[in-house]
């Protein structure tokens, strides 16, 4: 049986997209939960895959993601997204008697809206999940997933988020596909040899023909002073030969590029 590794525990939304994921499969598939998204990418082989968190339209891509993607060399083979809300729970009879509120490190730049309007002390968690057990144990607050139960606590928020809160999960293999799709989105990593004015303007000059959706410039752990510029590409039918030509142009004694996935 194909195992897929997730970032756990159960209840996260990692593991929501996970079950998504399976609804779509014809095949059996075992999901093992791993506590840190570098420890479900690094637990990849032969026999198994992974579904991790790529970015959320509020907060951004997740860093952590990235760099572990980059770091291992596996490829980015699927995409799709799922809504994202959160509801602040307690064990008390309002607001003002909650001190102390556990949220996880992602949902916490998500809700600040909602969080900086009290005077709570926080507690980043690592799960979502954490944050549910955590204020059911000390009877405090907690910001949790709205498919949690929530019934357990007299105390019941809802937070507002925005209209379309939403994360973009990825399927990651070891495995080379026998043929990537034609169109959807492409992944590059450009690494920098050398640091001068104009090295990115250069690199960006040549998408000229592609729609570059995103850029994020991240330190190579190898060298920090020399970047890893990220870039999400829109690519239509016909334009795979183009997006090849530009990865071999960034093959220089300046800058190194490699392609982690075409997914749609």
């Amino acid at each position: 049986m194909k195992k897929i590794a997730v970032l756990g525990p159960e209840g996260t939304f990692s593991d929501l997209a996970a079950q998504m994921y399976l609804k779509s499969c014809a095949e059996q598939q075992q999901l093992i939960y791993y506590p840190t998204i570098c420890k479900t990418i690094s637990a990849m082989d032969a026999d198994t895959d992974a579904i991790v968190p790529f970015e959320n339209v509020l907060d951004g891509f997740v860093t952590e993601t990235l760099d572990t993607i980059y770091d291992t060399g596996c490829l980015i083979l699927k995409q799709w997204s799922v809504p994202i809300a959160f509801r602040f729970v307690g064990h008390a009879d309002s607001m003002d008697a909650i001190t102390d509120v556990y949220v996880q490190e992602k949902a916490y730049g998500q809700c600040l809206d909602f969080l900086k309007n009290y005077d709570f002390t926080i507690h980043l968690t690592k799960s979502n999940t954490e944050s549910y057990r955590a204020c059911k144990n000390t009877g405090q607050g907690a910001v949790i997933p709205v498919h949690l139960p929530f019934h357990a606590f007299n105390l019941v928020r809802k937070i507002q988020t925005g209209n379309d809160n939403r994360t973009r999960f990825v399927y990651l293999s070891r495995r080379m596909p026998p043929v990537f799709p034609t169109q959807g989105h492409a992944f590059v990593a450009i690494t920098a040899k050398k640091d001068r004015p104009g090295l990115l303007y250069d690199i960006i000059k040549d998408l000229h023909h592609l729609n570059m959706r995103s850029i994020l410039s991240r330190p190579n752990k190898k060298n920090p002073k020399k970047a890893i510029f990220f870039i999400e590409i829109e690519l239509k039918q016909g334009q795979r030969d183009l997006l090849h030509l530009f990865i071999e142009k960034q093959n220089t004694d300046e800058v190194d590029s490699v392609l982690l996935g075409i997914y749609r």
